[in-house]
């Protein structure tokens, strides 16, 4: 007998879709890829210039999801800008997160995932994996 597969939707909406709702903080990110400095000795870091890319892979729990979130190591700034973002789950929040106003983010599949991780194992970045 074959076994049926559920269909998992993932989506993830700023938080003013679900006002009043409580939803658990997203687990901290499973991996993080950084690219690696190669500024010699013209480091001007933080909030000097030289930013260098940053993504944020958090894993979307029993779902086989996970959500990249696309950065940079720029110091945040009191006067940054945040969104509270949800995740939901079959049309149910579930999930929390915050995106900085510079950042971006996508939803990928596991196999997807690994592919994209996989592709930044190079000399250019390091990954950085946790449990």
């Amino acid at each position: 007998m074959e076994k049926r597969v559920k269909r998992v939707k993932i989506e993830v909406v700023p938080d003013f879709y679900f006002i009043d709702v409580e939803v658990e903080k997203l687990p901290d990110p499973k991996f993080i890829i950084r690219e690696i400095c190669n500024c010699g000795d013209d480091i001007k870091h933080i909030n000097g210039g030289n930013y260098h890319s940053e993504i944020r892979i958090y894993e979307v729990p029993n779902t086989g999801y996970f959500i990249f979130v696309y950065g940079n190591t720029r110091e945040t700034f009191c006067d940054d800008e945040y969104s509270k973002m949800i995740v939901t789950i079959n049309g149910t929040a579930k999930y929390w997160f915050w995106l900085r106003y510079d950042e971006s983010f996508a939803i990928y599949n596991k196999r997807k995932a690994k592919a994209i991780i996989k592709s930044y194992e190079n000399d250019d970045y390091y990954i950085d994996y946790y449990d």
